[in-house]
């Protein structure tokens, strides 16, 4: 489950059609909490950046 996100940087519009091409690094991971840098590319060029923060969680929890 997303808990949070933080310097969320939205650098260029994406136009439908464009392809995305997302890539996340893990920062840490905790018991339960993890957090990732993740950004977005369209053509090679940013699109969107940001640090995300999430909570692991069973599916059976869900």
């Amino acid at each position: 489950m997303l808990v949070g996100m933080d310097n969320v940087k939205l650098r260029r519009p994406v136009m439908p059609g464009d392809q995305l091409l997302l890539e996340a690094e893990t920062v840490r991971v905790r018991s339960r909490l993890a957090m990732v840098k993740a950004r977005a590319t369209v053509n090679g060029e940013v699109a969107c950046e940001a640090e995300m923060t999430f909570m692991l969680a069973d599916a059976d929890a869900i």
